[in-house]
């Protein structure tokens, strides 16, 4: 049920921030994070038709539970798309930190230190205040604490990010 070039655009943004999150420090870092922004969502497009068979009953559990898209998808069917776009990445070859990486990038400190899963995790969250998602719970989408200071990104820059983000998108979408 989602609309695909709402994705797209999110999908950008993450990879754009993603990137510039970096800092520039490591090229090969900042190639592996724009990939993995373009693709960490991937597991949603599989999903989607199984989520359309149950779109009432997952809408229903996420207002009378007060829970998130990510907490129906695990509820439904015991794996969320974070979980399948991981599966994904290693049937496709791409390295096990992109792998790992996508499949935390809600819960970064689950990934045992894997820095990308922190700069996803963040690109992911600017992307959502830049108002590029796509998702009816964006609104209650949470920065996992201790990321900022994981990246030693401050609420300035975070400022920054979503214009710079925001103004990245603009320029390559239509």
């Amino acid at each position: 049920g989602y609309d695909s070039k709402d994705l797209w655009k999110h999908s950008l943004a993450v990879a754009f921030g993603s990137k510039i999150l970096t800092h520039s420090d490591n090229s090969d870092l900042a190639k592996e994070a724009h990939m993995a922004g373009l693709i960490h969502d991937v597991g949603k497009i599989i999903l989607d038709s199984h989520i359309a068979e149950k779109k009432a009953e997952i809408e229903s559990f996420m207002e009378n539970e007060e829970k998130t898209f990510l907490e129906a998808e695990s509820h439904f069917f015991g794996f969320n798309h974070a979980d399948i776009a991981s599966e994904v990445c290693k049937k496709w070859n791409f390295p096990q930190s992109l792998s790992s990486a996508i499949k935390h990038h809600h819960l970064p400190s689950a990934s045992e230190g894997n820095k990308l899963s922190y700069i996803l995790h963040m690109a992911d969250y600017i992307a959502i205040l830049s108002g590029i998602g796509y998702d009816s719970d964006d609104v209650l989408y949470e920065l996992e604490e201790g990321t900022m200071n994981y990246l030693s990104v401050t609420h300035e820059n975070v400022s920054e990010l979503v214009a710079t983000v925001t103004e990245s998108v603009n320029k390559i979408s239509i």
